[in-house]
């Protein structure tokens, strides 16, 4: 059984995941794992292969923004992610670019941020 966190995340990434196609990013998978961690979404949008990082928050007044949960730790996290899948699609040096989507329900937003690191 789901825990409601887990089953939070997914709705996030659902929400996430229709913002970015209707922004026209081309979705190529959901939940990439590796021994050393996950991303949320990997898409590409023209030419840039994009690793997407879904943060999702109810309150921001307590917690902050969602980005914010984004630490230069996980960030490192993400770009190694990023360069094991590059390699086991065989990809080599594309263009590529990392990006927040925070959804803020209460808000009733979802916004993008480009090129976080």
């Amino acid at each position: 059984m789901e825990s409601d966190k887990v089953k939070k995340g997914k709705i996030g990434e659902e929400i996430a995941r229709r913002f970015l196609l209707s922004l026209g990013y081309q979705i190529i998978t959901t939940n990439f794992r590796t021994k050393i961690g996950e991303i949320d979404i990997i898409a590409k949008d023209k030419d840039d292969y994009v690793f997407v990082e879904v943060k999702m928050r109810e309150d921001v007044d307590k917690w902050g923004l969602p980005a914010e949960a984004v630490t230069a730790k996980k960030r490192e996290k993400i770009e190694n992610v990023a360069l094991l899948y590059l390699q086991k699609e065989g990809l080599g040096e594309v263009p590529m670019r990392f990006e927040v989507v925070e959804v803020l329900p209460k808000l009733g937003k979802v916004r993008l941020i480009r090129d976080i690191f």
